[in-house]
C-alpha cells in the first residue's frame, strides 16, 4: 500500500513539474507541427490565400502585424527574436538584422524560386548574395509631375529640393533624410555634423513650399491639381495620364530608389519546415498575383502578370529599371534613427 501510494505522490508531483514549466515557458519557443508564426505588414497577405494554404496542409498560420519597419525591429527586441518564424521587412531592415546574426540563411534547394525573379531585384549591397533574404515584393520612388508647369527636360532630385513649386514629399523620416543626402552629397554610407546641418538647412528650406508629408494622397493631390510637383511610389502611377493628361511621372535623373519587400527566416525559427512549405505556396505566380491585387506593390516575378491584367504602364517601369539598375539605391540608417528623427522634427517646425 505505501508503495501505491508513494508512486501516485511521485505521479502527482510529476505532473504538477510538467504542469508549472508548460505555464512559464514562452509558447512560442515550443515548435509546433502543425503551426507557423509570421510577422508582417498588415493586410499585406490575401487572407483567402492564407486560408487555403492552412486548409490544403493542416498547418496553422499565425499572423503577427506590424505597421513601420521600426515597430517590428523593437517588437523583435522584446521578444528576443523567439516569437516568429518568417518575417516580411524592408531591405533596410533585413540588413540590420543579418549584420546583428538574428536571421537563417535561405535553403535555396528547398525554395527555387530565384530563377523566376526579376534580376535587378536580386544580389544588392543589403544581401549581395541573397544568403538571408527573397524578393517578394517591390516598388520604386519617382516624381508625378504637371507637365503644363514643369518644363524641365531633364526630371532631378532639385525639383523637390531646390524648386519654388509646391509639392507632396514622403512622411517617413529615413527616406527624407537618404533623399535629401543623396540630392546634397549622392552617395554616403554615414554623415557628418556638418552634413547633418546642411540636410536640415535644405528641409527647412523645402518645408515652405510642402503642401503634405504624406505619399499615399500624393496621387490625388497631383491629379487634383493641388500641386503641381509630388514624390510618387510606382504602384500608384497606374492610369495616372489617364486621369489628368497633363500629369506625367519620371525617376529623378539622378537614382531611382527602391524598397524591396522580402522574406526572411529567423535564426530562432521553431516551424522552419513549415515555413519553406509556406514559402513554396505563396511564390507559385497565382498567389504572388493575389498579394498585388491586395498590396499595392509589384511582384518580383513577372509570372504574377499571368493572372493579373496587363498594365502598360508596370511593363514599362520594368523596362526603364533594366536599363537603369546601376542607377538603384536603397534607403538605409546613414544617420542614427534618433537624429533623422530630430532633424525630420525641426525641419517641419
Amino acid at each position: 500500500m505505501k508503495v501505491i501510494r508513494g508512486f501516485f505522490i511521485l505521479c502527482t508531483f510529476l505532473f504538477l513539474v510538467s504542469i508549472i514549466q508548460w505555464m512559464t515557458n514562452d509558447p512560442f519557443s515550443r515548435s509546433t507541427k502543425n503551426e507557423l508564426n509570421i510577422f508582417v505588414y498588415s493586410d499585406f497577405l490575401d487572407k483567402d490565400m492564407v486560408e487555403s494554404f492552412q486548409d490544403e496542409t493542416g498547418i496553422k498560420v499565425r499572423l503577427h502585424y506590424y505597421s513601420t519597419n521600426e515597430e517590428l525591429l523593437a517588437k523583435l527586441n522584446l521578444s528576443e527574436n523567439k516569437s516568429y518564424d518568417l518575417l516580411f521587412l524592408a531591405d533596410y531592415a533585413s540588413n540590420i538584422l543579418a549584420n546583428k546574426g538574428d536571421l537563417q540563411e535561405i535553403d535555396k534547394s528547398r525554395i527555387p524560386v530565384h530563377h523566376i525573379i526579376y534580376p535587378f531585384l536580386l544580389e544588392k549591397d543589403f544581401d549581395p548574395k541573397n544568403k538571408y533574404t527573397i524578393p517578394y515584393m517591390w516598388e520604386c520612388s519617382g516624381i508625378a509631375y504637371d507637365n503644363r508647369v514643369i518644363e524641365e527636360k531633364d526630371i532631378s532630385l532639385k525639383l523637390l529640393f531646390d524648386s519654388p513649386y509646391k509639392k507632396v514629399t514622403t512622411g517617413d523620416p529615413i527616406e527624407t533624410i537618404n533623399l535629401a543626402a543623396y540630392h546634397l552629397f549622392q552617395d554616403k554610407n554615414s554623415l557628418s555634423k556638418e552634413e547633418q546641418e546642411k540636410i536640415t538647412t535644405c528641409l527647412k528650406e523645402q518645408n515652405s513650399q510642402v503642401e503634405a508629408y504624406a505619399e499615399f494622397r500624393a496621387k490625388d493631390l497631383v491629379i487634383g491639381e493641388n500641386v503641381p510637383v509630388a514624390l510618387i511610389k510606382t504602384p500608384f502611377i497606374k492610369d495616372l495620364a489617364t486621369e489628368n493628361p497633363a500629369i506625367s511621372f519620371a525617376f529623378p535623373k539622378e537614382a531611382i530608389f527602391t524598397s524591396i519587400e522580402n522574406v526572411v527566416m529567423l535564426k530562432e525559427a521553431q516551424n522552419v519546415d513549415n515555413a519553406y512549405q509556406f514559402l513554396r505556396y505563396i511564390y507559385k505566380p497565382e498567389n504572388l498575383a493575389k498579394t498585388v491585387e491586395r498590396f499595392p506593390c509589384f511582384p518580383a516575378s513577372a509570372k504574377a502578370f499571368d493572372y493579373l491584367e496587363e498594365d502598360a504602364a508596370f511593363i514599362e517601369i520594368v523596362d526603364i529599371v533594366k536599363k537603369r539598375e546601376k542607377d538603384m539605391r536603397f534607403f538605409y540608417y546613414i544617420l542614427d534613427k534618433e537624429e533623422a528623427h530630430k532633424i525630420y522634427i525641426e525641419a517641419k517646425s
